[in-house]
């Protein structure tokens, strides 16, 4: 069997580089390069902290209940006695009139608020004369407006007793300071409960006030 030529040639070669003492090359080698380990840092967790929960203690306050307090009344002045007579010449006094509320309205025929309360006096005999309401107007009029009275009192047609006080006894006892319009409120033990001067509109509301308040008293 006969060596190829080449392999002939490269033992030549390998041979006289072998007396000469030279190294036969190595082939290549390429470095492998190994990634440096990854280093993973410990993950530290913070441990929760959980504040523990207070609850305040509830305080209740202690319920007090305040007295009750009633209004005083102040003492109510027993009314004097009168005696007149109407104009027709019917008797009138307020001892007979004990057990009703009175209501006594002094007024002249020349006083003009006189003439405008008129109206509202008599239109509550009309309608509260059943449950026990007495009004009763006395005129103040001198002797040179006296005779004025009676024709006044037919053409306004009232209903509830007039009377004049010719000698202001009454007014005297009454009404002191002889202001017109004057009235009083009399409850039914005949005493004062309400004293009122003059008259501006809207105190009709204040005067039906006091007497149904009056009237619902027993």
């Amino acid at each position: 069997m006969k060596t190829p030529a080449s392999a002939v040639a490269l033992t030549l070669v390998l041979g006289a580089a072998t007396a000469r003492g030279e190294d036969t090359p190595a082939a290549a080698t390429t470095p492998t390069t190994t990634a440096a380990p990854t280093t993973t840092a410990p993950t530290t967790t913070a441990p929760t902290t959980t504040a523990p929960t207070t609850t305040a203690p509830t305080t209740t306050a202690p319920t007090t209940t305040a007295p009750t307090v009633r209004p005083t009344t102040p003492a109510r002045p027993a009314a004097p006695p009168f005696a007149l007579k109407d104009l027709s010449g019917k008797p009138l006094s307020l001892a007979s009139l004990r057990g009703k509320v009175v209501v006594v309205n002094f007024w002249a025929t020349w006083c003009a608020p006189c003439l405008q309360e008129l109206p509202f006096l008599d239109r509550f005999q009309q309608q509260r004369g059943k449950d026990g309401l007495v009004v009763i107007a006395i005129a103040t009029d001198g002797p040179e407006t006296s005779a004025q009275i009676a024709p006044l009192v037919r053409r306004r047609r009232l209903t509830m007793p007039v009377a004049h006080d010719q000698s202001g006894t009454v007014i005297s006892a009454l009404n002191p300071r002889a202001a017109n319009p004057y009235t009083l409120f009399i409850d039914r033990q005949g005493r004062i409960a309400h004293r009122h001067e003059g008259y501006s509109p809207g105190d009709e509301r204040t005067y039906e006030t006091l007497i149904d308040a009056l009237l619902a008293e027993r």
